[in-house]
């Protein structure tokens, strides 16, 4: 008989889940460099009234993962969260600009994204191993 936890929290069962590797490696978060963010699971994550899979609070350093995620969407959700927490070392977040259009040509954006992508990952030795090694 199967746990019922097993089924509603995939990464209970499946020890190369990425929530087990990161707590197998010991990795409680993200250093951007200008902080830090640590990670969080959650069971029925909301913003508002709408579930969401991640959610990044700049305020309290938190990056929120729903616990309900297969491997593959916690490993995309993770990712995405810290292309906020990229945007936001850019000075490209919601606060900084009106929302409905950024001014960026693509090169400016990618090389952005590309210089916190190094930086993140020369602060988290195996962070990014872990997310691409499925």
């Amino acid at each position: 008989m199967k746990n019922n936890h097993q089924n509603s929290f995939p990464f209970i069962a499946n020890k190369k889940h990425i929530y087990n590797k990161l707590i197998d490696k010991s990795i409680s978060g993200v250093d951007l460099g200008w902080g830090f963010m640590e990670f969080e699971l959650h069971s029925g994550l909301f913003h508002g009234d709408t579930k969401v899979d991640g959610l990044t609070e700049f305020d309290s350093k938190k990056i929120k993962l729903e616990m309900s995620l297969s491997d593959l969407d916690a490993r995309e959700t993770i990712i995405h969260e810290l292309y906020h927490c990229m945007l936001e070392g850019l000075g490209l977040d919601e606060r900084n600009f009106d929302g409905t259009r950024m001014f960026l040509t693509n090169e400016q954006l990618v090389v952005g994204l590309s210089k916190q992508s190094a930086i993140i990952n020369k602060l988290n030795p195996g962070l990014f191993s872990l997310l691409y090694n499925v």
